[in-house]
């Protein structure tokens, strides 16, 4: 029975983590725009998009 309860402990962490994440990605982005999380969150690094729309380098 111990193996049994170390597999439970071993699913239910990752679920714990994914509950967390999913509960601050609700909390947080819906408040912003699309085009705000870039500037309103510059510390995490995750961009929506690949480069700005207005100024496109190049062409």
């Amino acid at each position: 029975m111990k193996n049994k309860s170390f597999l439970a402990l071993l699913l239910l962490f990752p679920l714990i983590t994914l509950v967390i994440w999913v509960a601050w990605g609700i909390f947080h982005f819906p408040k912003l725009k699309p085009g705000q999380i870039e500037s309103a969150s510059p510390t995490n690094g995750i961009t929506t998009t690949n480069a700005p729309t207005e100024k496109a380098p190049g062409k």
